[in-house]
C-alpha cells in the first residue's frame, strides 16, 4: 500500500511539529494519509528519535484512527444536541414559571 503523508499538510504546523520533535525526541501527531485508491484517512503517527552510536534513527509507526475519529465526532454532536435541548428546556421552564406566577 502506497501512503502519502498528510493530505492537508499545513507547512507552518509541520515545521512547529518538527521543532517539538527535536526538543522532546518523541511526538504523536494526528494527520491524514492517502490510501492507494486515493481516499484520505486519519492516522496517529508515533515517532521517536533513537541513537545507534554515531547515527540518529527516526522510527515512526502510523495507526488508522478512522473509528476513533468518528466516535469523537459523534460524541461532539451528541454533546452539542444535549446543550441545545438543555437550553431550550431551561427557557421553557422559565416561561412556564412566569405563566404560573405572573
Amino acid at each position: 500500500m502506497r501512503l502519502d503523508v498528510d493530505a492537508d499538510l499545513d507547512v507552518d504546523m509541520f515545521l512547529r511539529q518538527v521543532e517539538t520533535f527535536r526538543r522532546e525526541r518523541r511526538m504523536q501527531p494526528e494527520c491524514r494519509m492517502i490510501r492507494y485508491d486515493g481516499t484520505p484517512f486519519p492516522v496517529s503517527v508515533t515517532m521517536q528519535r533513537l541513537h545507534d552510536g554515531e547515527r540518529e534513527i527516526i522510527a515512526g509507526f502510523s495507526r488508522d484512527i478512522t473509528e476513533e475519529t468518528q466516535a469523537r465526532e459523534e460524541a461532539r454532536r451528541h454533546l452539542s444536541e444535549l446543550a441545545r435541548v438543555s437550553c431550550q428546556s431551561a427557557i421553557g421552564n422559565r416561561q412556564s414559571a412566569r405563566w404560573l406566577h405572573p
